[in-house]
């Protein structure tokens, strides 16, 4: 499952109910993707995330760098990969992370 303030199910807001539905299939499941934007919210990603965690589910944060948007952990997006030498060009988007690391701890 993906959760952002703005996540849809197919019929609405996705909800802690869509949790229990995907429970109720025995499959294992997980949050593959999440975190906060600018979008106005229709769902609560932070309440989601925090049952999908008390169900003992995988957690993972989008992202960690690339997209130039405001879900970068890592800053600047997409520096040059060389081998053997340290980007020293990276750094961390404190406020951003403030948001999304609690929830992966």
């Amino acid at each position: 499952m993906h959760v952002y303030p703005k996540t849809w199910n197919g019929k609405g807001p996705l909800t802690l109910a869509d949790i229990d539905l995907l429970v109720a299939t025995g499959r294992p499941c997980m949050i593959g993707e999440f975190g906060e934007s600018n979008e106005t919210p229709d769902t609560d990603w932070r309440a989601i995330v925090t049952y999908a965690k008390s169900l003992d589910w995988p957690v993972l944060a989008w992202c960690w760098d690339g997209d130039g948007g405001i879900m970068n952990i890592m800053q600047p997006e997409f520096q040059p990969f060389v081998a053997g030498k340290i980007n020293t060009y990276y750094s961390i988007n404190s406020a951003y992370a403030n948001i999304i690391l609690p929830f992966l701890s």
